[in-house]
């Protein structure tokens, strides 16, 4: 995990900080990322979208309980085949 430095306006003022938290794919299947699932309703996911700048891809990852989920890892990494990467 590392950061981004954002450069959109819009999103620095809604964030509070030019500095986003980025995941970026690692080659070590023990590797993994501590976070929080939310339920999102279609509004909420397309909200969520909107944000995001373009330094990040959604891709559906499992998680270690099994359950999948969406993640916005680093787009230049990120591929579908990322969905086979587990995170917490």
């Amino acid at each position: 995990m590392t950061t981004i430095q954002i450069t959109d306006p819009a999103v620095i003022e809604a964030g509070g900080t030019d500095r986003h938290p980025l995941v970026v794919a690692s080659p070590d299947p023990e590797d993994a990322v501590e976070g929080h699932v939310f339920a999102l309703t279609e509004t909420e996911l397309a909200a969520a979208e909107a944000y995001e700048v373009d330094d990040y891809a959604r891709v559906r990852v499992i998680l270690r309980s099994g359950t999948q989920a969406w993640a916005h890892p680093e787009r230049a990494t990120a591929t579908q085949a990322d969905a086979e990467v587990l995170v917490p």
